[in-house]
């Protein structure tokens, strides 16, 4: 936990938050687990055509699409 100075503490986790929309995403899908940070940047790269380079953290979090 870290504290700043305004006196509120934040909690740093791996885990992510992901809001997505779309033709080719389940309507109204809760995930079954959070995905991590790093699993949003190949999600999205995915869900846009482009390809996903071998050397970047994280995967795409599959479960959500139809």
């Amino acid at each position: 936990t870290t504290t700043l100075s305004h006196s509120k503490s934040y909690s740093h986790t791996i885990d992510g938050i992901l809001i997505i929309s779309g033709p080719d995403i389940k309507k109204g899908y809760k995930l079954t687990q959070s995905p991590r940070v790093w699993d949003v940047t190949p999600t999205i790269l995915e869900l846009m055509g482009h390809r996903i380079p071998s050397d970047i953290d994280g995967q795409v979090v599959r479960e959500v699409f139809e």
